[in-house]
């Protein structure tokens, strides 16, 4: 890029992290909330699987116990008859185990649909594993730059928003477009101040940078 990128004061950079933390969606808690109704099904199904196989283990349980001391037997009949009881508990637990990988699964991508949701319709969403990459594996730059003019490309899916800058205080310079979210492109006013907000991750791994339209605080 061609803006001159700078370190952020300690007080710009907790004004930015908290601008970051405002926009995360925790996965846990929107997996966990009542507000997705097949999210909500599938965890009472969870809950009654697992109130099904502690009720199911535990009747199991007694009747080997109950029989291992009160039947008379022969040792091989106890120990083919114990067998055969761990047998049908292990079944029944990986049952149940199974059954809740396949909905923890399916929970994820209703999250991630969700989120994803979001963020077609302009909302600057993150998850909260998304905003510790940025805090703890990047390293936080920022640039000064002003409004020059915003665009709202509507299509049928979905609105597609853009806002250009220019470095900030400069007559003539280079001007940049940004795809970014509807409360930038809403509080778009020509020549307002604002901040190119870089996350500069040290390797490819992580993924491609993440840079991106901030307000300033005193905008």
């Amino acid at each position: 890029m061609d803006f001159d990128f700078r370190e952020p004061t300690d007080e710009e950079r907790d004004y930015i992290i908290n601008k970051l933390l405002e926009r995360v969606v925790d996965e846990k808690t929107l997996a966990e909330s009542g507000d997705n109704p097949a999210i909500a099904n599938v965890n009472r199904e969870n809950n009654a699987d697992i109130a099904i196989g502690i009720l199911t283990t535990g009747f199991l349980t007694v009747i080997m116990v109950f029989s291992l001391v009160f039947v008379e037997a022969s040792p091989a009949a106890y120990f083919s008859y114990t067998v055969l009881m761990v047998v049908v508990v292990a079944i029944v637990i990986i049952s149940v185990a199974t059954k809740m990988r396949k909905r923890r699964r399916y929970i994820e991508n209703e999250v991630i649909e969700k989120i994803s949701g979001s963020r077609r319709e302009g909302y600057m969403t993150l998850t909260s594993s998304e905003a510790n990459k940025r805090i703890f594996d990047a390293t936080l730059k920022i640039a000064d730059v002003s409004f020059v003019r915003r665009e709202k490309i509507m299509t049928d899916k979905e609105d597609a928003y853009y806002v250009e800058v220019m470095e900030a205080d400069s007559v003539i310079g280079n001007t940049l477009e940004f795809h970014t979210f509807k409360e930038i492109y809403d509080a778009f006013e020509e020549g307002k101040k604002a901040y190119v907000v870089w996350w500069d991750f040290p390797t490819s791994s992580i993924g491609a940078d993440a840079c991106e339209i901030m307000l300033r605080r005193d905008e």
